[in-house]
């Protein structure tokens, strides 16, 4: 992915990739404590807030569901502009 958040295509019509900008992402994730352990003050909403803030910067419009308190579901579409099959990740 590109900083716009859209792939840009390059040579055979392969999207470029960020390989440094996919590895501190992941990085970042890894950091942040997400265990759900309400008694112990831990939840899930510091990583979702971080997917929130780099789809933001992307230029999508994410929508945040609380399924309970801390417990946080992040979805997006992003429309790709072209006829073809649907992709969904789901992180967990």
């Amino acid at each position: 992915m590109t900083g716009t958040g859209r792939s840009a295509r390059t040579g055979a019509d392969r999207p470029s990739v960020d390989h440094q900008a996919v590895v501190d992402l992941t990085q970042r994730l890894v950091r942040i404590p997400s265990v759900n352990r309400p008694a112990d003050g831990l939840n899930e909403q510091a990583a979702a807030e971080a997917v929130v803030q780099v789809m933001n910067g992307f230029g999508w419009e994410p929508v945040v569901e609380m399924v309970r308190p801390g417990r946080p579901n992040v979805i997006v579409t992003v429309e790709g502009g072209l006829a073809g099959p649907t992709l969904m990740f789901e992180g967990h």
